[in-house]
Parts: structure tokens; C-alpha cells; sequence
């Protein structure tokens, strides 16, 4: 990739990039299933994480929970994940500085989420930069991560070109995504997609283990 243009922009996935929250999608889907007489694989978590939320009630319903309802179970899960990102998802070491940090470079940014995009607010509303992005965005409403229309939409609302926009991203799906769709990526690991990280560091323009590692747009070299 060319690295021609200047980064001046930035697109932010929230969970396991910005917050240490992949824990609920781990469990909650899980005790989800269980409540409903299913049980749920070891793999659940992967298997469902390039999905969106629809797609993947579905597909958990289909083979855990046959004859539930989706917009019933839509309701149950979003209840136990919302007080989770109202009341207890914190952030990752240096996150918060990180953003503020990037933002005093006037840099824009915002965030760009497989989760609901009040659940984040909420969330970034505790760990005090909610302000600091320009808007929270809702993925699964271009077909989630797996397209690249919600990394292009969101630069474009951003005032930016992908050439001139890094994504900061846990998930190798995503980055791949991102990647293909022109943007800088950089990538942050975490423990939820370990088996991944060699792959997304490959991929990468910039890997770490948090995004307040980040050395700034100067630093990121295309591949």
C-alpha cells in the first residue's frame, strides 16, 4: 500500500481495541443458549464474531435453540450486554489517552462497532472521551465488518480518504476488510483473538498490544 497520503484520520473498533469487553460476547451468548436447554460449542465466540448481531442469533438458533424467537432473543441478550456496557466494561490500559492524545494532533476520529452504537456511548460516556469522536457508528447497518461499505462510509463522514484513514482494529476479519478497501491498518492484539495475531501483525501496517502503543502516523510504513 502507498503511504503517500497523510494520515489525518481515524476509524476505531471498540471491543478488544478500545475496551476489554470481549468477555461479554464470550458469555453472554453462551449463558443465552444455555438458558434455552442448548449447549454452546467452545468455538462459539469465533464462529460468530464475523457476523452480525441478526445473523448471528440465527445461526445460534438453528442449532442451539430451535423454535426460539429471534427478536425475543434479540431482547434477552441485548438486556444482559447492555448493563455490562452501561456499568462495568472497562477500558484497556491507555486507551482513553490515547484517543485524547490523537485528537490534540487534530486528528478526527470515531468509532466504528459490531456492538450498538448506544451501548458503546454509554461505555465511552464512563471512560470520559465520548466527546472526542465525531460519532459512533452501528456496522451490521452496511452488513458488518466483513463489507467493506461501513469503513467506506464512515471516512467519508470522517472528511477523509481511505489513504488518509488508519482503522484500528483487533479483529483479523475486519482488518482484512479494511485492508482490501485501501485504509493504513493498525493492529491491536487481544487475548480473544490470540490464534490470530501472527496473521493480523502480518497484515498490519503497525501492530501492538495496545493502542496506546501506537507511535503516531509518522511511524507507519505501508506493506
Amino acid at each position: 500500500m502507498s503511504m503517500t497520503g497523510r494520515i489525518r484520520a481515524a476509524i476505531c473498533d471498540f471491543d478488544g481495541t478500545l475496551a476489554d469487553s470481549m468477555y461479554v460476547w464470550d458469555e453472554a451468548p453462551r449463558a443465552l443458549i444455555r438458558s434455552h436447554g442448548g449447549t454452546p460449542p467452545a468455538d462459539l465466540a469465533q464462529a460468530i464474531a464475523p457476523l452480525t448481531i441478526d445473523d448471528a442469533l440465527n445461526w445460534m438458533r438453528d442449532r442451539f435453540m430451535p423454535g426460539a424467537d429471534t427478536c425475543a432473543l434479540k431482547r434477552e441478550l441485548y438486556a444482559v450486554i447492555r448493563r455490562e456496557y452501561e456499568q462495568a466494561v472497562q477500558p484497556k490500559p491507555g486507551a482513553p489517552e490515547a484517543i485524547r492524545r490523537m485528537r490534540a494532533q487534530g486528528m478526527r476520529l470515531c468509532v466504528l462497532s459490531a456492538t450498538d452504537s448506544s451501548m458503546i456511548s454509554a461505555a465511552l460516556r464512563r471512560f470520559g472521551i465520548l466527546d472526542e469522536f465525531e460519532f459512533v457508528a452501528f456496522s451490521d447497518d452496511w452488513g458488518g465488518k466483513t463489507r467493506p461499505e461501513c469503513f467506506l462510509a464512515a471516512a467519508a463522514r470522517l472528511g477523509a480518504r481511505p489513504e488518509e484513514t488508519v482503522v484500528f482494529e483487533d479483529a483479523l476479519h475486519a482488518a482484512r476488510t479494511a485492508r482490501g478497501a485501501g485504509f493504513h491498518v493498525a493492529g491491536v492484539y487481544d487475548a480473544s483473538s490470540a490464534a490470530d495475531w501472527p496473521e493480523l501483525e502480518r497484515l498490519a501496517d503497525w501492530s501492538g498490544q495496545l493502542i496506546g502503543d501506537w507511535p503516531g502516523p509518522a511511524e507507519m510504513r505501508g506493506k
